[in-house]
């Protein structure tokens, strides 16, 4: 998917867009999963730990996630907010789920990147 732009035209169209939302939120997340999956503690990780860091990584970026994983230093986004926050949260919110769900969850993520990647090895043999 193209960069949706920043623009007021393209941010309104943002906010009043529930599936182009999704959209993005999952791209940013397989793209931070893409990032992350050099670092090794991330890497060697349970499924539950990962989705975690997927979280602090959303408030965060992966860069910041994989510093926060390197020196264990919590930093906060503009609003004050801790990437600790969304780190414990999306665990309390996956909390008591078999971890067959977890398996699926990151299964998924993998199955869009491959997808992605599919589609620019496709797009790159068509040029």
């Amino acid at each position: 998917m193209p960069d949706p732009g920043h623009d007021k035209k393209a941010r309104e169209e943002y906010r009043n867009n529930p599936d182009l939302q999704e959209k993005l939120f999952a791209g940013f997340t397989v793209g931070n999963h893409r990032a992350l999956m050099r670092n090794k503690k991330y890497k060697k990780a349970n499924a539950v730990e990962r989705l975690g860091i997927l979280g602090y990584a959303h408030n965060q970026g992966a860069g910041g996630a994989a510093k926060w994983l390197r020196t264990g230093i919590v930093k906060k986004d503009g609003f004050g907010t801790r990437g600790t926050k969304y780190y414990y949260a999306v665990k309390r919110a996956l909390r008591g789920l078999s971890e067959n769900i977890y398996d699926q969850m990151l299964s998924i993520i993998n199955e869009v990147q491959d997808n992605e990647l599919d589609k620019n090895k496709i797009q790159q043999e068509n040029s």
